[in-house]
């Protein structure tokens, strides 16, 4: 299977391929691909003429394969794309006639040279089918997942190059904890890339001050506050959080994910497992996993599994709406800090 990376860096250099299935979770690579294809491939000619966007819910695969077969108007090259590619799923109320079947199979073992054709779809293909199989043979077969570890580290060091800019560690590492939602990251890089100026290099001054203005580095701000167990500091960006507009679900989810992160690594680690297999078993970065570490420490197993049912209570209470969100969440943060009260 091809890697996202080398297929990007490919199309860069115009070398593409006559046809593409992109498919899995991550929608923003494959809207990254899909622009990245459309600048190359339709960077002469009549851009009209050349390029066809179809649905996949909506159009039939002999519709998709007669648009492969025109060919392009004062251009070396067409460009067909096609989303919701449903032909290659296992979603029975799209299942592909016999003839259609045939009809790919076909213009995959000879595909018109002067077309690209992509095929896009969010969520799995159906392996089994006999069209997946053949276009995972004939065609460049990418699964996008979402990014995580080294690769997540790749893609935001190559979002930094393209501005002309490099990162320190402490940049990078709290890029890293704002987690891996890319939307967010890249509006996240663009604010730190024009605070930066002129400057060549963001340093973990620059990284703080951008995010500190967004209430997703706030968030961590006050899961990391939780986890050192400070309990006026926590409260205070609590209350900033609500203040704001927040919603206290929204919060809870991300109190209750740092809290299982650090039960994971407690226990991994009185299992005797070494920091670097832990970062892998939990799928947490290396260069966060020092702080998650440092956290769970703070805690004992039996403390962390019994905040973790009390986030769970307060979930419940939460979605009944006949609580006071605020309060609840309030006392939560307070039993969480506390040692004298989370123990029980």
């Amino acid at each position: 299977m091809a890697n996202y990376f080398e297929v990007l860096k490919k199309i860069n250099r115009g070398e593409t391929d006559p046809c593409y299935l992109f498919y899995g979770e991550e929608s923003y690579l494959q809207g990254t691909l899909a622009k990245t294809l459309k600048r190359v491939v339709l960077s002469f000619g009549a851009v009209d003429f050349n390029f066809d966007a179809l649905d996949g819910k909506e159009v039939s695969l002999s519709t998709v394969l007669a648009s492969a077969e025109t060919l392009p108007v004062m251009s070396e090259k067409r460009l067909v794309m096609v989303k919701n590619a449903m032909f290659f799923s296992s979603n029975k109320a799209y299942q592909t006639g016999n003839a259609d079947a045939e009809a790919l199979i076909s213009y995959l073992e000879q595909p018109n040279p002067s077309t690209c054709l992509v095929f896009m779809l969010e969520g799995n293909v159906d392996a089994r089918k006999k069209i997946t199989k053949l276009c995972k043979r004939h065609a460049v077969e990418l699964e996008l997942k979402r990014l995580r570890g080294n690769a997540l580290t790749q893609w935001i060091k190559d979002m930094f190059d393209a501005q002309g800019k490099k990162l320190d560690q402490r940049a990078m590492q709290l890029l890293l904890t704002a987690g891996n939602d890319l939307t967010f990251l890249e509006k996240e890089i663009e604010k730190m890339v024009i605070y930066a100026g002129e400057e060549t290099k963001i340093t973990g001054e620059i990284a703080e001050n951008c995010l500190s203005q967004t209430v997703q580095g706030d968030i961590f701000k006050l899961v990391d506050s939780i986890g050192e167990r400070r309990a006026d500091e926590a409260l205070r960006r609590l209350q900033q959080m609500l203040l704001i507009g927040e919603k206290p679900l929204h919060l809870l989810i991300m109190i209750a994910r740092q809290l299982r992160l650090m039960l994971q690594a407690k226990v991994l680690l009185e299992q005797g497992y070494a920091v670097k297999q832990i970062g892998g078993k939990i799928g947490i970065h290396p260069m966060v996993l020092p702080k998650i570490i440092k956290q769970a420490k703070n805690f004992s197993v039996s403390d962390l599994e019994n905040a973790i049912m009390e986030a769970a209570t307060v979930d419940r209470k939460l979605k009944q709406g006949f609580f006071d969100a605020k309060k609840e969440l309030e006392f939560l943060t307070l039993k969480f800090c506390d040692s004298n009260i989370i123990s029980y």
